[in-house]
This record gives C-alpha cells, structure tokens and sequence, in this order.
C-alpha cells in the first residue's frame, strides 16, 4: 500500500494567546496524485483535527515560488497580523556544518 499525501505536523504553543497550534512541518502530494483535490482534502482535515483539539491557528512555511502557495491562500492561508494589522514574517535560517563563505 502507498499513501499519496503527507503532512508532518507538531504541536506547538502561541504565547500570545497562550494556546495551543499546529505547525505543518511537511506537506506532500505524490505527483502522479497533484492536482486531484487530495491534498486540500488532507489540508481540511488538519484543520478539522486543529478546531477539534481547540487549537487557535495553523503555522506553515512555504517558498513564494511553490504552485501549493496558491492552494494555501485559497483555504485561507495567509500573512499573519498583530493587533489586526498584516504582519509579514520572516523564515531565517543558519546552516551548521558549512564551512562559512571566505574559509
């Protein structure tokens, strides 16, 4: 048996509403299942699982140049606010073991 979609989520905790959150680590869709509606299926039942346990939000990260992007913005997704006003965020990251650029 072979599963055509994916999603890794954690259980994380926003302190600014002091409640719990799924972060969706990983989402992935076999490409021979793309474009089917299997994972806005899976999409929903994330968030079905998300409302059920009483969590306040759904984080994920994704590349502006992913096709999935617009999928995400279609269930809702969306830049995050403050106090009611967009608020865009940034992913960093620090790569270990690279030898740093100039070595």
């Amino acid at each position: 048996m072979c599963a055509a979609v994916l999603a890794v989520c954690f259980t994380g905790f926003s302190t600014f509403r002091a409640r719990a959150l799924y972060n969706i680590h990983d989402l992935a869709v076999l490409p021979a299942w793309r474009g089917r509606g299997v994972g806005r299926r899976l999409l929903r039942a994330v968030e079905a699982q998300a409302r059920e346990r009483g969590y306040c939000k759904i984080t994920l990260e994704v590349r502006a140049d992913n096709p999935a992007a617009g999928l995400y913005r279609q269930l809702g997704y969306g830049a995050a606010s403050s106090g009611g006003e967009p608020a865009q965020y940034l992913f960093l990251e620090k790569r270990l073991g690279e030898r740093p650029l100039g070595d």
